[in-house]
C-alpha cells in the first residue's frame, strides 16, 4: 500500500540506528529525520507478561445478533448497535433492557444497515447506516438529534470512522473503468477527513483497499464478490485525536493527525510468513467447508492460483478513546484466548493483552474494554472489561 510518506520506509534501518545514543536500546528506537517523519521500531517479542484485563459486566440477550458497536455510558450503561433487528438498544448498568429505537427502514431514526456506532465529546452518539449512507445523532436515550446523508457532503462515500468530534472518516468512490478481471483484486479509493456538518477538511490520499476475490459470469452477465480467506484488509481507524493507518500485511502501521499531518510509523521486527506456511493450507480447507458445493470449484481453483503475498501480520486491529492501537497476534488461541499486542499513539508499546478468543473489541479507553463475544454456537453478548484494576505495572 502507497501512502503520503511510505517511500520513506525505504532508507537504510542500518544508518538509522547508528545515531542512537550509549544507553539507548536498540530493541524500541524513535527517529525523526529530516523529512519529519518519526519512526518507532520494536523488538519482535514483549518484555511484559501478558495480561487478563477483569469482567466487570456480560449483557445477554437473545435479540443480539450481528452487532456491530457498542459504546460506555458514564453511568455504566451500554448502548448497542443491533445490526441484526437495526435497532440501538440501551442497557443500564446491571446489563437490564432500558430502551431501544430505531427498527429497519429509511424513515428518520430508522436504518437498513447499522455500521458504525460512536459516543461524541458532547455525550451524543453517531450512528452510520452505511446503505443509507446517512449518519444520524441521538441523544442517550435515543431521541433522534439530526442527520447528515454523505452523498450530499463535500466527499461522497462511505464512512470509515467517526472521531469524537464528530468528523468522519470517507472512503470515496473507487475508480475503475469496464467489466473488473476475475480473481482476487484490490482496488484504489481516495480517503478524505469530513466534518460533522460534511465540509471536507483534508484530502488524505489514495489508499489500496481490502482484497476481495472477483467472479466474472459468463458473457459478462455480472460478477459475484467473496472475501478470501486471510485476506489483506486495510482500515484507517480513528482515535480521539490520531488516525491510524493499518495494513494486515505489513508489520507496521502508521499514526497521523485527522488531516494526515504529523506522522509516526511504528514497526515491528517479526516476520511474515507466506503461503508455503501449514497455516494458509489449513485456512484453504476450513474456507471451502463452509462454501456451498457448487461454488467450491471455483473457489479451490483461485485460491491455488493465488499464491502471492505474505500471510497476515495481525488477525484484528482496534484504536480506543485514549488513542491506544490494539492488534490481535495471527497465531492459534490458547486454551482460549487470544493475545492483542497494544500501542499509544506515540508508538511506544504496552503490555499485551489476553481476550477470549470468541471476543472482538468496539470501544475502550484507558479504563474500560467493551466489545462482542461470540461462542461456537454464534450466540453473541455484549462484554465490558476493567483496564483500571490492573496491576500497576500492567497499565
Amino acid at each position: 500500500m502507497r501512502m503520503p510518506g511510505s517511500a520513506l520506509l525505504f532508507v537504510s534501518w542500518a544508518g538509522l540506528l547508528s545515531g542512537c545514543g550509549a544507553g539507548e536500546s536498540a530493541s524500541a528506537v524513535a527517529v525523526r529525520d529530516s523529512a519529519g517523519i518519526r519512526i518507532v521500531e520494536h523488538a519482535e517479542d514483549s518484555d511484559s507478561k501478558p495480561v487478563r484485563p477483569t469482567l466487570l459486566l456480560r449483557i445477554e440477550d437473545e435479540a443480539l445478533f450481528r452487532v456491530t458497536g457498542a459504546v460506555r455510558l458514564p453511568e455504566g450503561g451500554v448502548v448497542v448497535a443491533n445490526g441484526g433487528s437495526s435497532e440501538v438498544r440501551l442497557y443500564d448498568a446491571s446489563g437490564a433492557l432500558r430502551s431501544t429505537s430505531g427498527g429497519a427502514g429509511e424513515g428518520p431514526g430508522e436504518f437498513r444497515s447499522l455500521n458504525v456506532l460512536r459516543r461524541l465529546e458532547d455525550g451524543t452518539l453517531a450512528v452510520y447506516d452505511s446503505r443509507l449512507r446517512r449518519v444520524q445523532r441521538f441523544d442517550p436515550d435515543g431521541a433522534l438529534l439530526g442527520s447528515l446523508t454523505v452523498g450530499e457532503t463535500d466527499a461522497p462515500g462511505n464512512v470509515r470512522g467517526i472521531f469524537v468530534d464528530g468528523s468522519l472518516v470517507v472512503r470515496g468512490v473507487t475508480g475503475g473503468g469496464g467489466m473488473p478481471q476475475q480473481g482476487v483484486r484490490r482496488f484504489l479509493a481516495p480517503y478524505s477527513h469530513v466534518s460533522a456538518e460534511g465540509k471536507a477538511l483534508a484530502a488524505l490520499g489514495s489508499v489500496e483497499g481490502s482484497e476481495t476475490l472477483l467472479q466474472v459470469f459468463e458473457g459478462g452477465q455480472g460478477i459475484g464478490l467473496w472475501t478470501p480467506p486471510l485476506p489483506h484488509v486495510v482500515e484507517l481507524l480513528p482515535g480521539r485525536q490520531r488516525l491510524f493507518w493499518f495494513d494486515s500485511h505489513q508489520n507496521e502501521f502508521r499514526v497521523t493527525g485527522p488531516d494526515g499531518e504529523d506522522p509516526t510509523w511504528v514497526r515491528r521486527r517479526i516476520p511474515l510468513r507466506d503461503k508455503s506456511d501449514p497455516a494458509w493450507t489449513a485456512a484453504v480447507a476450513e474456507y471451502l467447508s463452509r462454501q456451498a458445493p457448487e461454488q467450491r470449484d471455483f473457489l479451490e481453483r483461485e485460491l491455488n492460483a493465488w499464491q502471492e503475498g505474505p500471510l497476515p501480520a495481525y488477525s484484528a486491529a482496534h484504536v480506543g478513546n485514549d488513542d491506544v492501537a490494539w492488534l490481535r497476534e495471527p497465531d492459534p488461541a490458547v486454551e482460549g484466548q487470544a493475545l492483542w499486542s497494544r500501542f499509544d499513539g506515540q508508538g511506544t508499546r504496552l503490555p499485551p493483552m489476553l481476550l477470549p478468543s470468541g471476543f472482538r473489541p468496539l470501544e475502550s479507553d484507558a479504563t474500560y474494554l467493551v466489545g462482542v463475544s461470540t461462542d461456537d454456537l454464534g450466540t453473541e453478548s455484549v462484554e465490558i472489561f476493567a483496564l483500571d484494576r490492573l496491576p500497576p505495572e500492567d497499565r
